[in-house]
């Protein structure tokens, strides 16, 4: 299936309905519906970190809770959170924006060491560097400067690199009830060489709290959530195997049927879709089926 439209024209011919008769919008919706239900089936039966990605969020001076943003049709964040991470060293400015025709960067937190003709050094997300030029001019000292030459690739998404890698230390995941004090002294007092959280509802809460910002701070290991699709989407913005996009077809399948109050069709249809989505996740489990390296143990005591 090339696209999301075809996908739509498969369910569209499997229904023996037009265009007309089922709009876009109606086949946009049960689409979506389809696919996050499928989605979510590969994460919860298919052991082997679907849809896994590193996400970023930088430190706040004595900032011990961090609200994490809420994924919607159109914002990625996560389902779940597997290991957290945190440096409470401050390696780097985040780059609030950057116009390649002027040249001009502009940091999210304002940085007292630039200064005209220092060479400064961009790197990505995950400390790659992916450019080094010259500061030529500070218009606002500190937060705003411009290049001398200019680097293609540097985006919202870059970081200023003010010292070499500085190291992350994993994180414990730790409960109210399993501290022996209360938890407003760990606040503080916590060694950062074994610092812990806690998650709350939509919050995380960091032990200890960091006495400066840090860009990137929080490294967060994740399974993310799938936005919805759009019409203009080709296969590959489909995340989930391009083989099973008909699955989608016929998980729609039901849903055109009960649209239109046919419950039968509806009904048979589900039961159809339903087997082809078992037969998915069997197939999709254990994609690594290498032999596991093992060695046998001395018998010779057996002879």
């Amino acid at each position: 299936m090339p696209s999301v439209q075809s996908v739509i024209k498969f369910a569209r011919w499997l229904a023996y309905v037009s265009p007309s008769q089922y709009l876009d919008a109606d086949a946009l919706e049960d689409f979506n519906n389809v696919y996050h239900d499928l989605e979510n089936d590969v994460v919860r039966y298919v052991d082997e970190d679907y849809y896994y990605d590193v996400q970023y969020a930088d430190i706040i001076a004595n900032q011990v809770e961090y609200v994490l943003p809420l994924t919607t049709s159109s914002i990625q964040w996560f389902k779940k959170i597997q290991d957290i991470s945190i440096k409470y060293i401050n390696d780097g400015y985040n780059v609030y924006s950057y116009d390649a025709v002027t040249k001009t960067v502009v940091l999210t937190v304002s940085y007292t060491g630039l200064m005209a003709w220092q060479t400064v050094t961009f790197v990505n997300k995950n400390w790659y560097v992916i450019g080094t030029d010259v500061v030529a001019t500070t218009p606002i000292p500190g937060l705003e400067f411009t290049l001398v030459t200019g680097i293609t690739n540097l985006d919202v998404n870059s970081v200023l690199q003010i010292r070499q890698w500085v190291d992350y230390f994993k994180m414990t995941n730790m409960a109210t009830a399993n501290m022996s004090l209360d938890e407003n002294r760990y606040r503080n007092n916590q060694s950062q060489y074994n610092p812990f959280y806690k998650i709350s509802d939509y919050s995380i809460w960091i032990y200890p709290v960091s006495d400066q910002y840090v860009a990137n701070g929080l490294k967060i290991y994740t399974i993310k959530d799938q936005i919805d699709v759009v019409l203009s989407w080709t296969e590959s913005d489909i995340k989930i195997p391009r083989q099973y996009h008909n699955i989608i077809a016929y998980g729609m399948l039901p849903r055109i049927f009960q649209r239109r109050w046919q419950e039968a069709k509806s009904q048979a249809a589900d039961v159809k879709f339903d087997k082809m989505r078992d037969e998915m996740i069997h197939e999709l489990s254990n994609r690594n089926i290498s032999p596991v390296s093992s060695s046998l143990p001395p018998l010779k005591n057996l002879e």
